[in-house]
């Protein structure tokens, strides 16, 4: 039986979203995996991305692509293991970050991973939240120490 959100669906529609579904996580996990990737060097996009230290920036050299794709590409298990992809993703958004590389829209994963443990982890959730805000506050003090222009504070 159709639930609420697929009443209003014409009934092809209604089908091919049952069929997405029974796909499982990975087919649409790797989907925005590689939606996010793709977005991450469109022109227009590129210098959309999250930036916290406010470093003068570098330019972008094969540590820094690989740093890049490290915030997308670990979404394709964001649901299957949400630990493991959010540490992945905020390892390399913490190293894009401090070694001041060019802030892109790949920044957006460390958010999506961010929201996927939070929806998806079921165990160990306290832990992982103390080990993110512990992992951000070194982060904060790291960019601080290397002279970004915000305070620990902001």
């Amino acid at each position: 039986m159709p639930g609420p959100e697929t009443r209003a669906l014409p009934s092809g529609a209604t089908e091919l979203l049952g069929r997405w579904r029974a796909r499982g996580a990975a087919l649409p996990d790797g989907v925005l995996a590689f939606t996010l990737t793709a977005m991450a060097f469109v022109p227009g996009l590129v210098d959309n991305g999250v930036v916290v230290g406010e470093l003068p920036q570098r330019p972008l050299d094969a540590v820094g692509l690989a740093l890049v794709l490290g915030q997308c590409l670990p979404l394709v298990v964001r649901r299957l293991r949400p630990l493991a992809c959010l540490a992945a993703v905020a390892l390399c958004f913490a190293a894009v970050q401090l070694f001041a590389y060019p802030s892109t829209f790949a920044g957006v994963g460390v958010i999506v991973a961010l929201y996927s443990a939070g929806a998806h982890q079921s165990r160990f959730r306290l832990p992982t939240v103390a080990a993110m805000t512990v992992g951000y506050l070194l982060l904060a003090l790291a960019l601080n120490a290397r002279g970004s222009s915000e305070r620990v504070v902001d």
